[in-house]
């Protein structure tokens, strides 16, 4: 008989809770107070559907149109589906970025640059084919100049390996003003125009937010720093940066910080793969819209073929605990019906091998709560008892009556289970010549037989309720704690001597009140109790990673800040 698996990636695989394998990180189900949830991919921009990062909880009526963003030209076709003009009426926008109405996001951002950001002047800008910066004069440097300045920054050490995990919006000025400054020998005689000089601001306020964001390793925090450049070029050159989620640099940074959840060393291939992506960006003279989607579909094929390993990994993770826990419960119900039983070495085959096949089978498939797995029980239990020795004419008689039925059930349950007829019958047949071994050597009275016979009804005992609680059958399920989710990410403690790990919960097992707990690449990293893990989140030696978007949670953070009066959206 071949032992079969558990279901992998369900609701329910007969016993247990299981997350879906390979999956990089899935938030909390409840989602409350999440500014996004971390997407995979331009789904926005692909189906209309809401972006990645967008409100889960914003109503159909906000859910943006699929948005066209500018091409690698910086031409914009007027009216596109989607586009700023075709996504506003009245002057509004109608969806939203970052869980807040995008409107809210655009007074905001405007009232920070000191410039209007509108459906209007957006479109304004499409249509010239020119950012919403003023032109260079004699005063102040002009939006071009202060990209091919930045450009030349993009190389820095200072800021291609920050020394510290800090974004400097000061720094990165004076490095502009200096890099402009070489083609007039050193002189500086104009300044920094102050659109410029405050995107770089918002720019900071939100690096200061991901920085802030517990759910991110340093790893990651110091990979994401490195990208401080190329942001802000982003920012300056379209500023629907700010006002759509499905903006490729913002994906692009919300992926990275996605994949790296689990992340925390500079040898794990997981960051050699993203510090790729990065490289790759940072190497771009020109960073267009359409290098952050290129480079974004890069990492997502990547990715693609890392969670590949992952999930099988996971898989069999999940079936190394999934399976052991079913043996567990095998040998309980094993050892309540054999206890204190003698099992003649014939048998031995069929009920040490074959029927506890069929038991694991069952259990990984239905788990125990239900009549079927007490029928195999009941049927175990009644096999072991009739080949026990035949003590009294009671006992010859019980055997004589109930062997027909006990056969009959058994090759039932086999032959719905086992292939092999030959083997069946072999099995069958040892349990047969057993039974006629004891018949042939009882010697009591052909009278007492009789009256042993007549009194049937009153030798058998009803005792399957007392079975079934005692292999489990009524017995309460315990209680899985409402944090306790599959897929959801923890910061695990490890013990006082370790450093927390950051580990996917990938299987609950109810029954034996169990936690399994994998690591990024799909491997078993430690199980825990239900209590164990409670305490742990009660102390807070444990703690939940919640799921959101990097960018958007950040952006989120940084507009409630600026204008307290914007929240986002709730449903009544």
């Amino acid at each position: 008989a071949t032992a079969t698996t558990a279901p992998m990636g369900g609701a329910h695989a007969g016993f247990a809770l299981t997350a879906t394998p390979g999956d990089m990180h899935n938030p909390p189900a409840s989602g409350a107070g999440v500014a996004g949830v971390a997407g995979t991919g331009m789904t926005g921009a692909a189906t209309g559907r809401p972006s990645p990062g967008a409100s889960a909880n914003a109503p159909d009526a906000a859910t943006p149109p699929p948005h066209a963003h500018r091409p690698a030209t910086g031409q914009a076709t007027e009216q596109a589906a989607g586009s700023p003009a075709g996504n506003a009426a009245g002057g509004v926008f109608q969806h939203y970025t970052a869980g807040l109405p995008a409107d809210q996001v655009g007074q905001v951002l405007g009232q920070f640059l000191g410039a209007p950001v509108t459906p209007e002047t957006l479109k304004q800008s499409a249509q010239a084919g020119t950012p919403l910066y003023p032109a260079g004069d004699t005063q102040q440097f002009g939006h071009q100049e202060i990209l091919q300045a930045l450009t030349g920054l993009q190389s820095q050490a200072q800021f291609v390996q920050p020394a510290k995990l800090q974004f400097d919006a000061e720094a990165i000025k004076q490095a502009v003003i200096q890099e402009l400054s070489k083609a007039t020998g050193g002189v500086v005689t104009k300044r920094i125009n102050t659109i410029a000089e405050k995107t770089i601001d918002f720019i900071e306020l939100i690096f200061d937010a991901i920085i802030d964001d517990d759910t991110i390793t340093d790893t990651i925090k110091a990979l994401l720093l490195r990208l401080q450049i190329p942001v802000i070029k982003a920012s300056m050159s379209d500023k629907e940066f700010f006002i759509y989620d499905d903006h490729p640099a913002r994906v692009l940074l919300d992926r990275i910080a996605e994949a790296g959840v689990g992340v925390s060393s500079h040898t794990d291939p997981g960051y050699k793969l993203l510090d790729d992506t990065v490289n790759d960006i940072l190497a771009e003279y020109d960073l267009t819209t359409d290098v952050f989607r290129k480079a974004l579909d890069k990492l997502e094929q990547r990715l693609a073929e890392q969670q590949a390993l992952a999930r099988k990994k996971e898989e069999e993770a999940q079936q190394q605990t999934l399976r052991g826990h079913a043996r567990k419960t095998v040998l309980k119900a094993m050892r309540v019906v054999t206890a204190g039983k003698i099992l003649p070495e014939a048998i031995h085959p069929l009920v040490l091998k074959r029927w506890p096949t069929l038991m694991f089978n069952h259990y990984l498939q239905y788990g125990k709560e239900n009549d079927e797995w007490v029928g195999l029980v009941e049927a175990l239990r009644d096999i072991i008892e009739s080949v026990q020795p035949l003590k009294t004419a009671e006992d010859l008689a019980i055997l004589l009556a109930d062997k027909d039925d006990i056969l009959q059930t058994a090759r039932d349950y086999l032959e719905a289970a086992i292939r092999s007829r030959q083997d069946i019958d072999t099995v069958l047949g040892a349990l047969e010549a057993t039974w006629q071994k004891h018949i042939d050597e009882a010697d009591f009275e052909a009278e007492a037989v009789r009256d042993a016979e007549a009194r049937l009804d009153e030798l058998a005992e009803d005792d399957d309720d007392d079975l079934a609680e005692k292999v489990g059958r009524y017995q309460p399920m315990p209680e899985v704690p409402a944090d306790f989710t599959p897929g959801t990410w923890y910061q695990l403690h490890m013990g006082d001597d370790h450093i927390p790990r950051r580990c996917k919960l990938s299987v609950i097992v109810p029954e034996d009140a169990n936690l399994m707990f994998v690591n990024h690449k799909g491997e078993l990293v430690v199980e825990k109790s239900f209590d164990e893990m409670r305490a742990e989140l009660s102390d807070g030696r444990s703690e939940i990673i919640m799921g959101h978007s990097a960018f958007d949670h950040a952006l989120q953070s940084v507009v409630t800040r600026l204008n307290p009066g914007a929240r986002p959206n709730r449903p009544d």
